[in-house]
């Protein structure tokens, strides 16, 4: 009897283990071609914050600015979102020959927010802006700041936005501000965006973070009900894994070849009736403070404290407001940021 011709059978089993996996591979690759082609870049999410008209959801970085966003409405003339989805004016990839490029991660304080009498949110004059003054004040060109403050990012969503999209941008310079987000209660458990511990799932997520099959699986993960902490019932980020992902900051920064840089966070007392989460955050802050300078130490991490002759400012904070800086505030982290980069050099000159 003859054999059939084209039994996969007789095929070497290398042979067969590749055309088992095009046969898996090949429809997944259509799939996420079709998706990609049909869907927006915040895919599968794409609602955003009733408060913040500029943010979206992500199941990636759980939230995020929404690139080309602009509303001069909203607050500071000329307000906008460049096309990377950071707060400032269009950048490129690479910095230009020459050009240091300093980036700065941080929550609403970084980003520039401000709650009205009526309770809305409107953006200010970020440090980042201030800063950006101050270098044109003092004739210091050839730097580029990236302001890539997101209200109500922690520092597991700085993490992962560091890994993401911070570092491909190759900035010389790292600054850190987080702290108020990672002591109060999480509004939503599963978009807490904790970095896997596992070596190779820090990978695959890293590699896999814009593939539309990804997002989309790791949405249904984050929907799954039963295996994400009760809303409120935990803090977006534990003291343990604060400490965890300062480290890993640090680690990652420096792989690259940038400079780390941690800046504090000091807050004034809550007014008198202040809501629960400005007394917690008032009490939980030190313990963090604590940790950064203990990680700083350890790791030889530069740091900017502006908490010295912060509160004896008229006014360092906003109206009933302990966390967000006044216009005054911001103004003195800025020149505090900008000394400490003078005394260290990282500005292109050691002259002051």
């Amino acid at each position: 009897m003859s054999r059939r011709t084209g039994d996969s059978s007789l095929l070497p089993w290398p042979a067969r283990l590749v055309m088992a996996t095009l046969c898996v591979v090949a429809p997944l690759a259509l799939v996420e071609v079709g998706l990609r082609y049909a869907t927006g870049p915040f895919f599968p999410e794409g609602s955003p914050f009733e408060d913040f008209r500029w943010m979206a959801f992500d199941p990636v970085l759980g939230w995020r600015n929404i690139p080309g966003f602009r509303d001069e409405a909203l607050g500071e003339a000329g307000f906008s979102i460049n096309s990377l989805g950071f707060r400032g004016p269009e950048i490129e990839r690479s910095s230009g020959r020459g050009t240091r490029r300093i980036a700065l991660l941080g929550d609403s304080g970084t980003f520039g927010v401000r709650r009205t009498q009526n309770g809305d949110w409107v953006p200010v004059t970020s440090y980042p802006r201030y800063l950006a003054r101050r270098l044109a004040r003092e004739g210091i060109a050839g730097v580029e700041l990236v302001n890539a403050g997101v209200v109500g990012y922690s520092t597991s969503h700085g993490l992962r936005q560091l890994a993401i999209q911070i570092l491909p941008l190759e900035p010389d310079v790292v600054a850190f501000r987080f702290g108020a987000n990672d002591v109060t209660p999480s509004w939503d458990p599963s978009r807490r965006a904790l970095e896997p511990d596992s070596r190779l799932a820090r990978a695959l997520l890293y590699r896999l973070h814009d593939g539309r099959l990804f997002r989309l699986a790791l949405t249904a993960w984050m929907r799954v009900d039963g295996i994400h902490p009760e809303p409120h019932s935990v803090p977006w980020v534990s003291n343990e894994r604060h400490r965890r992902n300062l480290e890993r900051m640090v680690e990652l920064t420096r792989a690259s070849g940038a400079q780390p840089l941690f800046l504090d966070y000091p807050v004034g007392p809550p007014a008198p009736g202040s809501a629960v989460i400005a007394l917690r955050i008032r009490r939980g802050l030190p313990e963090l403070e604590d940790i950064q300078r203990a990680v700083a130490l350890e790791l030889g991490v530069q740091r900017v404290d502006t908490a010295a002759g912060f509160e004896a400012l008229p006014t360092p904070f906003e109206r009933d407001d302990n966390v967000h800086p006044s216009d005054e505030g911001m103004q003195w982290i800025a020149d505090r940021l900008f000394e400490r980069l003078m005394e260290l050099g990282w500005l292109g000159r050691e002259d002051a």
